[in-house]
């Protein structure tokens, strides 16, 4: 018995340790899985924060290549589901961010991120009813998140269910008191529902809030003259521009308000104002046109259209405007051109088809006239006057067919005759010489046919020269080429005679009246082609030896190329050149341009200067800083053969407290082209001035570089007006959008239109972007380029010097302007201390000018942000290293402040882009109230 129990005993022990064995293999495998598990969702999270970072760097495509291949690693690992989710949706990829949104919310139901990007995916493809549940499900989750609220009383309004939204707003104003952009949504809602004296009560607490709020004072406005209290609304504008005299927006909106009373004197008044301050406002100008032409002033209000499209070439009313200014002073070859470019513009407007009808009916072109207004009854049948239009049209064509006694077989081909015409059969015999045959019909085809209208050959024998002319206003005569080149104003001619006075060739004159405007100089190459300066058109005509137009160039304005009531041309042959170039007297502009004979812009002599020698026996282009040289630019030639032609490029730009996409049509035959050309191949910051400035001169004035300035001006200028923006406001949108491109160091510099496609910039590829952006918007500009570094940067006028150190600043010409950085989103004014001490060359790359004067708007605010900004950020660094000093009694408070301060400069350097933001966080936290010595509290 006692054999069986030491037995047992032993029997049961190897049991036991058996279980110890199996236990220990156990813990030992869980071990190495758990590890495996750690080291892949190390590996993961590697993932997902190398993708944030490119997704921060707008590098989506790439970043959702890295959320993917950490969700391989871990399936349920949510932060790169939520990264796809948004990167999609800054792709504008919304069924794509919506799938990522829904796999988040199905591993985490409450994920209110999820939630809220879901909701923003479903609004942006107007599915409203499920955007409504997402934002529901976000309010629910938290109850206290303002943007809950706001997201889904937008998506209320835009149901058109008013009363609904208008609750969410003001739970969202409870949560958040200051949000004044709520306010205005609030306002929005209740506007909609016609009741304007709560509308009138939302703007007015607004304005209490913040006196200074640009659109809460349009806002109040606009109610008001709903309610048709003008004089009150009036009151309004006044009041902002006795506070801000440099206000827009006020002087606009003041003569638009005017002319409603049609007060047109002082709506002119108001809108030369708003044009004082920013030239390039096309719609200004229209109105402006439109109060003129009411006053009859209509040579006015044409040069004020005129200025509308060289700011807006596309601008279809402004074209449409023309035209019907033009018909009215019977100007028909004008109106028939304007209402053919609002057709390019708009080629389904039954407006241009009939007002180009009838500017035909004029040219007595009746055939032409059917077919614009059978175009217009074509897009819309139900027009009664345009189809009595056509019927006078076809019944002309009826007359002339009926009462010709021409043979048919000399009939042009348009079937088109005026009555001038029955004035010419005179001149006609059964047998005419070839002589007068080929100018009879020279006659028709140029009254009536295709050919444009310019004069054709004006010989000694021509029948179009009269027997005598008496000149009425001459204002210039050359001697060139042994004849004398007369310039007679009052007959809108030129005149070329030999020295006795016989006639050998009128180009313009009482025929051609409408050829010239105001002609003031004209000269002879050697060719014997004939340049002709017409001030009140602000351009040059080229014409051969025999009187035919061969080119034209020019339109008002101050950019190279451009002229202001220029007086003077004159030829100028060159030892380097058979062709000679041409000189012009831009009185308006305050300079002498220089061209070559196919009107390429060469230079501007802008400033003379003493010197103790003159050599030159030709005209001599230097690359010193008063004449600025680009005949040695190339201008890109696009490359036609690009595949694909365009490319859609996106960009996100904050605005206040939102993001903004701007989606960017590039065109790839321009970014070839720009690839090709060698132009901008050089280092700036390596070289003196003189070996670049004019190069970067020739690369803004190069049209595809305006074209792209322009297209990217006219975005955001959309974007600032759809957000209701201050002129400060616009000011940052501009310097975000070229600080948020992801900043590369390479040598060469790029064409802006390479920055897009590429979507990154050097230093330098930035600087010259947003000069372009600024000096588009109307800003004083100089270029500054630091030399030994890699940085280049922008200076905007102040107007006055801040003399603070917490502000870079630079003085030119007496003129004090603040430093902008454009390599990453900064604050204006603030400068890396490393480039404190460094000289950089300050520089007017374009022309300075009444056009290009806006000065740095808010520069007090900006620099008391600043100030506030540098005295936080020392209390801060006090505070973390003497904290440990204070006495129990002063650490909790020390603690406080420190986490304070710590909240306050890190929302400041998050958001550098929203200006107003930043004052109002600064200005409410009080950190300037801080303490950094707590009474005797304090242990040294």
């Amino acid at each position: 018995m006692i054999i069986d129990i030491i037995q047992c005993n032993v029997h049961s022990h190897h049991i036991a340790v058996q279980k110890i064995l199996h236990f220990i293999f156990i813990i030992f495998s869980c071990s190495l899985v758990c590890g495996t598990c750690f080291a892949e969702n190390q590996t993961a999270v590697d993932l997902y924060t190398q993708g944030n970072n490119l997704a921060k760097n707008s590098k989506y495509p790439e970043a959702i290549e890295l959320y993917e291949k950490a969700i391989l690693i871990n399936q349920s690992y949510l932060d790169p589901w939520m990264g796809k989710g948004n990167a999609y949706l800054n792709l504008k990829l919304f069924n794509d961010s919506i799938a990522a949104y829904d796999k988040v919310i199905a591993i985490d139901p409450n994920n209110i991120q999820a939630w809220n990007g879901r909701g923003n995916s479903l609004k942006n493809i107007n599915n409203f009813e499920d955007a409504l549940t997402a934002y529901n499900k976000v309010i629910t989750i938290n109850p206290n998140l303002t943007s809950g609220y706001i997201n889904k009383a937008g998506i209320l309004q835009s149901l058109k269910r008013y009363n609904e939204s208008i609750p969410l707003y003001n739970r969202a104003i409870e949560l958040d008191p200051k949000s004044l952009s709520t306010y205005l949504n609030k306002a929005s809602a209740i506007q909609k529902l016609n009741k304007y004296d709560d509308a009138l009560a939302v703007y007015d607490q607004v304005l209490a809030l913040n006196s200074s709020y640009s659109p809460a004072y349009t806002g109040k406005a606009g109610v008001l003259s709903t309610l048709k209290k003008y004089n009150e609304a009036l009151d309004v504008y006044d009041h902002v521009i006795k506070n801000d005299s440099k206000s827009i927006w006020a002087w606009n909106s003041r003569g638009d308000l005017l002319q409603t009373l049609k007060r047109y004197d002082e709506a002119v008044s108001s809108y030369d104002h708003a044009i004082a301050l920013n030239e390039t406002n096309a719609p200004v100008w229209r109105s402006k046109a439109k109060c003129l032409q009411i006053l009859k002033r209509p040579t006015e209000a044409m040069t004020a259209l005129d200025q509308a499209l060289a700011n807006n070439p596309n601008y279809f009313e402004a074209w449409m405007d023309r035209g019907n200014l033009q018909l009215n002073l019977n100007n028909y070859q004008g109106s028939q051109q304007s209402f053919d470019q609002a057709i390019k513009i708009n080629k389904n407007d039954t407006s241009a088809w009939n007002g180009k009808g009838q500017a035909l009916m004029g040219l007595e072109k009746y055939n032409d006239a059917t077919d614009a207004f059978s175009q217009c009854l074509s897009i819309n049948p139900n027009l009664t006057n345009v189809r009595k239009n056509l019927e006078q049209a076809q019944f002309k064509m009826f007359q002339i067919t009926k009462n010709s006694t021409y043979n048919t077989s000399n009939t042009p081909a348009s079937g088109n005759f005026s009555k001038e015409t029955a004035s010419i059969p005179s001149q006609v015999t059964d047998s005419p010489q070839p002589h007068q045959k080929n100018a009879i019909f020279d006659l028709i085809d140029l009254f009536f046919g295709n050919k444009p209208v310019i004069p054709k050959v004006r010989s000694e024998d021509s029948p179009d020269i009269p027997n005598q002319v008496r000149l009425v206003l001459p204002v210039d005569v050359s001697l060139q080429n042994n004849t004398f080149l007369i310039t007679d104003q009052g007959n809108h001619s030129i005149i070329i005679s030999d020295y006795s006075g016989n006639i050998r060739l009128i180009i313009g004159g009482p025929k051609q009246s409408d050829l010239f405007t105001e002609v003031t100089s004209a000269t002879l190459d050697k060719q014997g082609n004939i340049y002709v300066l017409d001030a009140g058109a602000n351009k040059i005509f080229k014409f051969d030896a025999l009187g035919n137009m061969l080119i034209s160039w020019g339109s008002q304005g101050s950019d190279p190329g451009q002229f202001k009531n220029p007086r003077h041309i004159d030829y100028a042959p060159r030892s380097d050149s058979q062709e000679g170039i041409l000189s012009v007297a831009d009185s308006g502009n305050n300079r002498i341009q220089l061209f070559d004979l196919n009107g390429e812009y060469l230079s501007s002599l802008i400033t003379l200067q003493k010197s103790d020698s003159f050599t030159s026996s030709e005209p001599h282009l230097n690359q010193s800083n008063n004449v600025i040289e680009n005949h040695s630019y190339k201008k890109i030639i696009p490359e036609e053969k690009a595949v694909p032609a365009l490319a859609e490029r996106n960009f996100n730009v904050r605005i206040k407290d939102t993001t903004y996409p701007l989606s960017v049509i590039v065109d790839r035959r321009i970014y070839l082209g720009a690839q090709n050309c060698k132009n901008l191949d050089v280092n700036i910051t390596s070289k003196n001035p003189e070996q670049w400035i004019h190069l970067l001169e020739g690369a803004l004035s190069d049209p595809t570089t305006i074209d792209t300035i322009e297209n990217i001006s006219s975005l955001l200028e959309k974007c600032s007006v759809e957000n209701q923006l201050t002129d400060s406001e616009n000011l940052d949108l501009i310097t975000t959008f070229i600080q948020q491109i992801p900043l590369v160091n390479e040598p060469n510099t790029r064409y802006p239109v390479e920055v897009l496609h590429d979507k990154k910039a050097s230093s330098p590829d930035k600087a010259i972007f947003l000069y372009g952006l600024l000096y588009k918007a109307g800003y004083d500009v100089v270029f500054l380029s630091y030399p030994g570094t890699n940085h280049c940067a922008v200076g905007i006028r102040s107007d006055k010097s801040v003399n603070k150190p917490v502000m870079k600043e630079y003085t030119i010409d007496n003129m004090s302007y603040i430093y902008v950085n454009p390599d990453n989103p900064d604050i204006i004014g603030r400068i890396n201390p490393s480039l404190n001490n460094i000289d950089p060359f300050i520089l007017h790359i374009l022309p300075q000018d009444s056009k290009h004067s806006l000065i740095l708007p808010e520069r007090e605010k900006r620099l008391a942000i600043l100030e506030t900004l540098n005295s936080s950020v020392e209390k801060k660094k006090f505070l973390e290293e003497n904290r440990g000093k204070y006495s129990s009694a002063a650490k909790k408070q020390a603690q406080t402040d420190l986490d304070k301060l710590k909240s306050v400069t890190t929302y400041v350097e998050s958001n550098t882009w929203n200006t107003e933001g930043i004052s109002m966080r600064l200005k409410n936290s009080k950190v300037g109230d801080i303490q950094l010595m707590f009474g005797s509290e304090f242990r040294s």
